[in-house]
């Protein structure tokens, strides 16, 4: 299987991805996975963050954008 070009300006998942990148995922489990409100799923679209594709009344946000929102926090775990 062959690697997915990144596009210029377009962010990389992290090795902890929590969405699948090529998935449009409706704003409900995008709340539950990340413990977000509407509101705030919907200013990450407003402010450009996350692309949103609307499908009649349904809305669907790309796996790949919400991927690329997070970020570690804190020194990285060394095992042992």
């Amino acid at each position: 299987m062959r690697a997915r070009r990144t596009l210029p300006g377009e962010r990389t998942a992290p090795a902890s991805a929590v969405f699948d990148e090529d998935t449009w995922y409706p704003p409900a489990d995008v709340m539950q996975r990340l413990s977000l409100s509407r509101k705030t799923v919907d200013r990450l679209v407003a402010d450009g963050l996350v692309r949103g594709m609307r499908i009649r009344g349904s809305v669907r946000l790309l796996g790949a954008d919400l991927n690329g929102l997070m970020e570690p926090i804190g020194p990285p775990k060394v095992a042992g």
